[in-house]
């Protein structure tokens, strides 16, 4: 498959590119493994960080003057809490695990797009197989990470709501964005295995 003409401008911009997304796939490895090593290795007795669903209302709220709150609440809570369960402190390292693995995989497939455009090669064989894992990867691992995550914070809810007076929501936020992007990667990887056959049919055309 004869490659495509590439301006040297053009390559040191995609390779620039790939360098950004795999120094974000690097950042993402780093920042994952410090939380799962946070979560797994905490005590009992430990602090650790955790997001709460919350529906407290926003205190000393001005009732004089213009313009007025009528009404105020915190849709989250941002707390460090000693003394939660082993399942709790699991949920929330595995969750945190497999959305640091969702971006180091994409943002490897990311970058290997522009190495392969950057070579000449936008229809690489091997992109097919990568956007699907990728896509494969955003999707499962974003509802499995989300998931598991959420159940992490129900739990801990859970567990503080009797000492707080049933102050946290059980509940937790669910973005299905990245699963629908990730479906999107899958179809777009056809798209590239229909490229490549289109490439190798016209090979020596002019």
């Amino acid at each position: 498959m004869a490659p495509s003409t590439i301006m040297r401008s053009e390559r040191v911009m995609l390779l620039i590119f790939a360098g950004a997304a795999g120094a974000i796939g690097l950042v993402a490895l780093i920042a994952g493994a410090l939380r799962i090593r946070l979560y797994a290795l905490a005590s009992a007795g430990d602090a650790t960080p955790v997001a709460l669903l919350t529906e407290a209302q926003l205190p000393g709220v001005p009732t004089d003057g213009d313009p007025q709150i009528v009404f105020g609440a915190f849709p989250t809570a941002d707390l460090l809490v000693a003394g939660r369960s082993g399942t709790t402190r699991a949920l929330l390292a595995v969750g945190e695990g497999l959305g640091a693995l969702v971006v180091v995989v994409v943002s490897a497939g990311v970058g290997w797009l522009f190495v392969a455009v950057s070579r000449g090669r936008p229809f690489a064989r091997s992109l097919y197989a990568l956007a699907l894992i990728a896509g494969a990867t955003l999707a499962l691992g974003s509802m499995l990470g989300q998931g598991l995550s959420g159940f992490g914070r129900m739990n801990a809810a859970v567990e503080l709501n009797p000492v707080t007076g049933d102050l946290f929501r059980i509940g937790f936020a669910f973005d299905p964005a990245p699963i629908v992007i990730g479906f999107a990667i899958m179809a777009l990887a056809y798209v590239f295995r229909a490229g490549t056959r289109l490439q190798r049919d016209t090979d020596g055309l002019v």
